[in-house]
C-alpha cells in the first residue's frame, strides 16, 4: 500500500513538473518572438528611413557601419531561431512525457484517456505547417536570415559602384556575407542532426 501511494506521488510530481516545465517554455517561446519583432520592427524602420533616397543608403561614411549592423541583426536572428527551435524540441519532449504518464495510469481504451488526447483532435491540415507556432516561428526567423543575407550583398555590390569607397571596407563586404553564409549551413547542419536525433529518441 505504501508503495503503491509512493508511486502515486512520484507520477503526480512528474506530471506536475513536465507540465510547469511545458507552460514555462510556451512562455519563453512567446517572449523570443515578441521581443525578436520589436527589434526586427524598428530595424525595419531604420532601414527604410535611409532607403528613401537610394542614392545615399551606400555612401563611404555610412556603408560600413550598415554592413556590421545587417551583420549583427543577422547573428542575432539566428540565436533567436535557435532557441525557438531548442524550445520547441524540449516542449515536444515534455508533450512525450506527459502522454506516457498518463498512458501508464490510463488504459488506452479508457474513454479519459482518448479524451485527453487533445493533438489527435486537432485537424491535421490546421496544426501543421504554417498553422504550427513552432514551424511558423522558425520560418519566419529564418526567412529574415535571408533577408539580411539578401541585402548585405545589395550593399557590398553597391559599395563596388563608390570608387572613393576604401577596398578594405568593400573586403569587409564580402568577408561578412562569408560569414553569413557559413553560419547558415552551420544552422542547416544542426537543424537535420537534431531531426535525426529527433527520429531516433
Amino acid at each position: 500500500m505504501l508503495r503503491d501511494e509512493r508511486k502515486d506521488s512520484y507520477i503526480t510530481a512528474e506530471i506536475s513538473q513536465a507540465w510547469t516545465h511545458y507552460r514555462h517554455m510556451e512562455e519563453m517561446r512567446t517572449k523570443y518572438l515578441s521581443f525578436y519583432s520589436t527589434v526586427i520592427i524598428a530595424s525595419a524602420g531604420f532601414f527604410v528611413n535611409l532607403a528613401k533616397d537610394e542614392r545615399d543608403i551606400v555612401t563611404p561614411h555610412l556603408f560600413f557601419p550598415l554592413s556590421i549592423f545587417t551583420l549583427l541583426l543577422f547573428v542575432f536572428s539566428l540565436a533567436v531561431w535557435a532557441n525557438i527551435y531548442r524550445i520547441g524540441h524540449i516542449v515536444w519532449v515534455y508533450g512525450n512525457i506527459l502522454q506516457e504518464t498518463r498512458k501508464s495510469v490510463l488504459k488506452e481504451t479508457n474513454p479519459a484517456y482518448v479524451r485527453w488526447q487533445v493533438r489527435k483532435h486537432i485537424p491535421p491540415s490546421v496544426s501543421g505547417g504554417l498553422f504550427s507556432i513552432q514551424s511558423a516561428a522558425s520560418y519566419i526567423v529564418s526567412g529574415v536570415c535571408l533577408v539580411l543575407t539578401g541585402m548585405q550583398v545589395v550593399l557590398t555590390m553597391k559599395a563596388y559602384d563608390l570608387g572613393t569607397l576604401p577596398v578594405w571596407q568593400k573586403m569587409g563586404g564580402e568577408v561578412f556575407i562569408f560569414i553569413e553564409v557559413v553560419l547558415s549551413f552551420y544552422a542547416l547542419y544542426c537543424v537535420a542532426a537534431a531531426k535525426k536525433f529527433k527520429k531516433t529518441n
